[in-house]
């Protein structure tokens, strides 16, 4: 029997491209308290490389973004829930 496909997978794939870059890398979503994605990327190496920041630096910094700035998030969030209806 088939499997149907992975709901979670498919909203954060689309959120991630709504929101950022269109490359097939390693996907990290960040996600509300609701599971609803306000922020993305792709790959973060563990630490600084390839022009990328180390993924404990992206951590902190969405960390802190969230907390100090949640109109920015919650206006990424809107813009997510958008375009993925």
């Amino acid at each position: 029997m088939r499997k149907g496909p992975d709901i979670d997978s498919y909203i954060y794939v689309l959120a991630f491209k709504l929101l950022a870059e269109r490359r097939r890398l390693a996907l990290t979503m960040f996600l509300t308290p609701k599971a609803e994605p306000f922020w993305g990327g792709t790959y973060f190496p563990k630490g600084r490389a390839y022009g990328r920041p180390a993924f404990v630096t992206v951590l902190k910094t969405v960390a802190q973004a969230f907390h100090a700035e949640p109109t920015a998030c919650k206006k990424n969030t809107k813009s997510c829930a958008r375009g993925l209806r």
